[in-house]
């Protein structure tokens, strides 16, 4: 039980609330009147009791700081759609309120993060607000923060302008290209340490930046570290990618909704739009995105599958100096850039099934121009999928083994003659995302999984690979692959102990939909979607979170 931690909880909001004059009833004179929703909880149960406390502590600061007067019923205030997504115009109307704050909490690990929204109705405007905690224990001093910026926009005082989101591309680079040994990185494998650049200009989103949270390498843990978080994003993640795409030695973060594909940098923590992709026609749906630089000119190339009335429909695009443009469209197969130890980094691709979504096998593709080259099979032990298996020397004997992550959510790995050498007995990688026909269930139409990456790389110094997975709560595997919901789940960094995987470092269980996700350098890129607010799927935004994964001993 929390019986400790509730009660420890509780005594720091009355202690802090001792610190702050009560609100009046009545209206004074010239004194705005403030309206704060019910605060939502994207994370376990058991941190339910966190709702309720920030929401009491917010309150009596921003009343106090900012002169307003709280009024009462917000807690009462329905969804006129009985959708649970609040419309703060009419709750305004409704209590008769010049401003309206509503919010969320997020709890990742040890780390507790709060991001707020709050309706001006005189300035008819809506600002957004964040704020985090590296543990409970510092949950009061970030709602202080909160306090303080929500305040400070209120009575003018806080320096803030309100803007919407825009986009603008970053400068041409005047530096040349590396060479071509000097490749960006691929996602398959862990990417070159960060190098220090000034950034692309951008226009930042609406959001203000937090200081980011420190970390602390946990080899062997069987709990990852505090972890760091972006804002909510208005959008719902289907996969993520990190590389450098402008060539100037920096690292941008790729989304893929359905449709549309987004180009963040990181400022601070926080996500800064930089550009975008042409977005596909709506009769497209996007299933995988993978980042290479398989033209070698030191700029990496986004490489796109998705599915058009339940057919292959891949393209590329690279940016040109100004903006993003498709290298490639319409290819009527799967595609993957993909690392194969003694041939090199090469693009591959598999062709939709006569009478299902995939025909096997997977062949070498010309990254120019996305054809297939189907005198040139690539040949991997065990059946697998094009985006189902990673290549690497797992158990230390110098030879490459396939990891192969089935339909059924297993986990299998094969060593170079084909024989079956471990098998797991969890459920891994299932996401939302399928080739097939919605709602499919067994017969000649039945779907294709298409699940997280996965990621070979010696994390640990040992001159083995680890092996990088997520897994699902258990029983997500009996949900349909088209309507599940898939919360929760964590990765989790595996190595091979002479017998079979063991668990050498895991996130943890994570309170959200775990998209899609990247290991870069020492950092593992979690891509998450939460519900806003209601029932199941109703509203859903995404953010970023970022961990820091256990390195060799004694590092």
């Amino acid at each position: 039980m929390n019986i400790l931690r509730i009660s420890r909880f509780c005594c720091l909001i009355f202690m802090a609330a001792l610190f702050v004059a009560p609100p009046g009833h009545a209206r004074p004179e010239g004194k705005p009147r403030l309206a704060i929703l019910p605060f939502t909880l994207n994370g376990p149960e058991e941190f339910g009791y966190l709702k309720e406390g920030v929401r009491t502590m917010l309150a009596s600061r921003v009343a106090a700081r900012a002169g307003t007067v709280l009024i009462g019923g917000a807690e009462m205030a329905k969804a006129p759609d009985g959708s649970g997504e609040y419309d703060l115009e009419a709750v305004a109307a409704e209590l008769a309120a010049d401003l309206v704050l509503t919010g969320s909490i997020t709890v990742l690990g040890p780390t507790v993060s709060i991001d707020a929204r709050l309706l001006m109705i005189e300035k008819d405007i809506t600002e957004s607000f964040f704020a985090a905690a590296e543990n409970q224990a510092l949950v009061i001093g970030a709602v202080d923060r909160l306090a303080t910026e929500v305040s400070g926009v209120i009575s003018g005082e806080g320096g803030r302008v309100f803007r919407k989101e825009e986009s603008s591309p970053p400068p041409t680079s005047s530096k040349p290209s590396p060479e071509a040994d000097d490749q960006s990185i691929h996602p398959d494998r862990i990417f070159k340490t960060p190098v220090i650049v000034p950034p692309p200009v951008a226009v930042p989103l609406e959001i203000p930046a937090a200081p980011p949270l420190p970390t602390a390498s946990l080899p062997g843990s069987a709990r990852g570290p505090a972890a760091t978080r972006s804002q909510f994003l208005d959008m719902e993640i289907q996969v993520i990618d990190v590389g450098d795409l402008f060539g100037d030695g920096g690292e941008q973060i790729v989304i893929a909704e359905k449709r549309k594909i987004t180009v963040f940098r990181r400022d601070n923590g926080q996500l800064q739009k930089v550009g975008g992709v042409p977005e596909a026609p709506r009769h497209v749906r996007i299933i995988a995105l993978n980042l290479a630089d398989l033209n070698n000119n030191g700029r990496a190339e986004i490489y796109i599958s998705a599915v058009s009335d339940n057919s292959p429909y891949s393209y590329a695009a690279e940016w040109d100096g100004r903006q993003f443009v498709k290298t490639f469209d319409r290819r009527p197969h799967y595609l993957r850039p993909l690392f194969v130890p003694g041939k090199g980094w090469g693009l591959y691709g598999q062709q939709a099934g006569f009478d299902g979504p995939a025909r096997p096998g997977i062949y070498k593709a010309d990254p120019e121009s996305g054809s297939l080259d189907t005198g040139d099979k690539l040949d991997i032990s065990g059946s697998a999928n094009l985006y189902e298996f990673v290549l690497g020397d797992f158990t230390g004997d110098g030879r490459l083994e396939t990891v192969v992550q089935t339909q059924k959510g297993e986990l299998l790995i094969h060593n170079g003659g084909g024989d079956l050498l471990w098998r797991s007995s969890g459920d891994y990688g299932y996401t939302k995302r399928f080739i097939g026909e919605p709602y499919s269930g067994a017969g000649d139409h039945e779907n294709l999984q298409v699940g997280t990456r996965l990621v070979a790389e010696d994390l640990n110094g040992d001159g083995r690979a680890e092996l990088v997975a997520m897994e699902n709560p258990s029983g997500v595997a009996a949900l349909l692959k088209t309507v599940g919901s898939f919360i929760g789940g964590s990765i989790k960094v595996l190595t091979w102990d002479g017998v079979g995987f063991t668990e050498l470092w895991s996130t943890g269980e994570i309170g959200s939909y775990v998209a899609s996700f990247q290991v870069e350098g020492a950092r593992l890129h979690l891509g998450l979607v939460a519900e806003k607010s209601g029932g199941l799927f109703t509203g859903l935004h995404s953010f970023m979170a970022s961990y820091g994964l256990p390195g060799p001993a004694g590092e």
